[in-house]
């Protein structure tokens, strides 16, 4: 028997139960892109709802692996890179404590104004999304009445996820905060373990975050209830809820191409005619389409992760659902005790 021919069946292998996995669940990923594509309103739900979890795989465990920089602290890295908003946030204050005290206090004011609409929209978006159906006809109004009496829900199992991503920092802090202190080579090994435990375990909160999510929505369930069904189900069915979290994780890459492209495609032809107006001299052209470009730019991004954050919502409702009938078993797994 030739190795050649021992590889080539090993990737044939592999190829059929990728195409085996993605068309076990291909029903329920095309109910729920339809639902998602469905209304507009459902891609402004999508990106409100992102603020707190897109849904994917890799929400909160891949910004642990953002790159080190040679002129920041290790541990300030460690908090950004796991914090969505932290850069942001420091950058404000810093500018927010020069500030007058009448002016500290609008801002303050409008803050709160604004943080409470976006978080509230976000929640109502959550649920919203994990509920709509292919293809959703159901009245707007009626769908945020059924939302109206989750919201405390939803709102607690995202603020129990939040909290369990900072648990996991204060956990592996202190030894990125050792490795960074001694500086040691045989150290890496440490800072290496320090960082496996939070991804294993940011991903792990966000697949109980989704499950508990849809448990509240599509179950019923109260918080008490939601947080100890997403854990059951977690722990008995994790094979196939991590499958489909990786493959959703996989299809939301099919959206960052696309939104690549399209930013890539827009900004070049926003180059040329940027460029096109400042050789003719005409500033007051050159700063209105800067101003359309931009806007263009990120009504692509904003739309595009709507979309992709509304689909995945909508899969994980229906993907509850299927787990909690018993009808969906993890491919690979199957075919590993083949």
């Amino acid at each position: 028997m030739s190795t050649g021919g021992f590889f080539s069946r090993r990737r044939a292998a592999r190829n059929r139960t990728v195409k085996t996995v993605i068309s076990v669940y291909r029903p329920l990923l095309w109910e729920s892109w339809r639902a998602a594509l469905s209304r507009r309103l459902f891609w402004v739900l999508g990106a409100l709802a992102s603020l707190l979890a897109t849904g994917g795989l890799s929400d909160l465990a891949f910004r642990a692996f953002k790159r080190i920089s040679q002129t920041r602290s290790l541990i300030l890295q460690w908090v950004s890179g796991s914090l969505p908003g932290y850069d942001t946030v420091s950058d404000f204050f810093l500018n927010f404590v020069r500030l007058e005290p009448w002016r500290q206090t609008v801002v303050i004011l409008l803050g709160i104004i604004i943080g409470v609409v976006v978080l509230a929209g976000a929640v109502f978006g959550q649920g919203v999304l994990l509920s709509i159906q292919s293809p959703e006809k159901r009245p707007l109004r009626f769908l945020f009445q059924e939302v109206r009496p989750l919201f405390w829900r939803l709102l607690g199992v995202d603020i129990l996820a939040k909290a369990g991503v900072l648990l996991a920092l204060l956990v592996t802090t202190p030894f990125v905060l050792l490795v960074s202190v001694r500086s040691f080579t045989r150290d890496a090994l440490l800072y290496l373990v320090a960082l496996g435990f939070f991804f294993i375990f940011a991903v792990a909160i966000q697949l109980w975050q989704m499950l508990a999510l849809s448990a509240v929505v599509r179950g019923k369930k109260t918080l008490h209830e939601a947080f100890h069904e997403g854990v059951v189900l977690l722990g008995k069915h994790a094979p196939v809820v991590l499958e489909f979290g990786f493959l959703l994780f996989l299809l939301s890459l099919v959206g960052v191409v696309v939104t690549g492209l399209a930013l890539f495609l827009v900004s070049g032809i926003g180059f040329f005619v940027l460029t096109s107006f400042l050789t003719m001299g005409w500033p007051y052209a050159y700063l209105t389409a800067s101003l359309c470009l931009a806007l263009v730019l990120i009504l692509i991004a904003v739309g595009v992760n709507g979309i992709v954050t509304g689909f995945q919502y909508a899969a994980w409702g229906r993907f509850y659902e299927r787990v909690k009938e018993g009808g969906v078993v993890s491919k690979i797994v199957s075919f590993l005790k083949k």
